[in-house]
């Protein structure tokens, strides 16, 4: 019994240090705000939002306003970027409506938005300027917290597809130059919500899937690859995403490649690794320490059940 009990903290230990060296992820915990916006602060967050720029006729009009967190500074994004969320930044998201079309009252929802790798310095920006638009809407405002990977459905609800970038302020324009272009890999997928999702994922062939579109960006050329039995809308949300990328990036082609028909050596397809993709890794790991748990099932069928639940509770997929 205690060979089988060290052997369940050795695992454990090995899962906890494989965990703490990969990429912090956020924590909400951290950005110490739990305090923030009680009454002892309500006068200096007051004035502060009076004079905040960035706030200048937010909130005026029925639509929607973004702005991101670049070094702890609130900054207006292009609304031709709404819907595009960077996983290693922070966002403010105000959307403002009225109950019905007669009526001349305006409500306010405003969301702050955490990518999995923002800095704590961004998410604390993010929450307690969220806060501050909130005083400067004299307090009408309904404040929601999302988190990247667990949006809320009204949050989801504001954008026709939800688009999901790697990298940050610092990274996210590239000016495409030949030899010098980052290629890129987007995942566009139905959610169970009939919701549409575009996720920038590796560079590796074993991420493509039958069900789903896939999209290329070389700098060069844009490849849409569509799965053997990927649906109709899903591949014309994907057509919608090449074209606005071609309108963003200038004078570049485009091609449609069907899985169905596709040569192995398409150079689409020579541009992927063969690489095992990291969702793949993540599962096996979870599979692995699954198969360990079922061999230690003389422990007890209870202990068992605890810890395969225990592990697939707390897996968690890269992109």
């Amino acid at each position: 019994m205690k060979v089988i009990l060290l052997a369940v903290v050795v695992i454990l230990q090995m899962s906890m240090a494989s965990a703490a060296s990969k990429a912090k992820k956020y924590d909400w915990n951290d950005s110490n705000m739990d305090k923030f916006g009680s009454g002892k602060d309500k006068k200096a967050t007051k004035a502060s939002a009076m004079s905040n720029t960035a706030w200048q006729g937010a909130g005026q009009e029925v639509g929607l306003q973004i702005w991101r967190i670049v070094k702890s500074k609130v900054t207006d994004w292009d609304k031709a970027s709404y819907g595009e969320f960077y996983n290693g930044d922070s966002y403010i998201i105000l959307n403002t409506y009225t109950e019905t079309p007669e009526s001349k009252e305006l409500k306010y929802d405003i969301h702050f938005w955490i990518g999995k790798y923002s800095t704590q310095d961004e998410y604390g920006a993010a929450q307690y300027n969220a806060v501050e638009l909130d005083t400067f809407l004299d307090d009408k405002a309904v404040q929601h917290r999302e988190v990247q990977g667990h949006e809320s459905d009204l949050f989801k609800s504001y954008f026709d597809v939800l688009t999901l970038l790697k990298g940050g302020a610092d990274t996210s324009f590239q000016r495409v130059v030949p030899g010098e272009y980052s290629p890129r890999f987007f995942h566009v997928k139905k959610q169970g919500n009939r919701r549409i999702t575009v996720t920038q994922i590796s560079m590796k062939r074993s991420n493509l899937n039958d069900d789903d579109v896939f999209i290329l960006d070389n700098g060069q050329i844009i490849y849409q690859i569509n799965g053997r039995s990927c649906t109709g809308d899903v591949k014309y949300k994907a057509a919608q995403e090449v074209q606005k990328l071609k309108s963003r990036m200038g004078n570049i082609r485009s091609e449609t490649v069907e899985m169905r028909s596709v040569s192995p050596n398409h150079p689409a397809l020579k541009l992927l690794d063969d690489g095992e993709s990291s969702i793949g890794v993540v599962a096996g790991s979870t599979q692995f320490s699954t198969v360990i748990f079922m061999a230690l099932a003389g422990v007890g069928a209870a202990f068992t059940g605890y810890g395969i639940a225990h592990f697939q509770h707390n897996k968690s997929m890269e992109f």
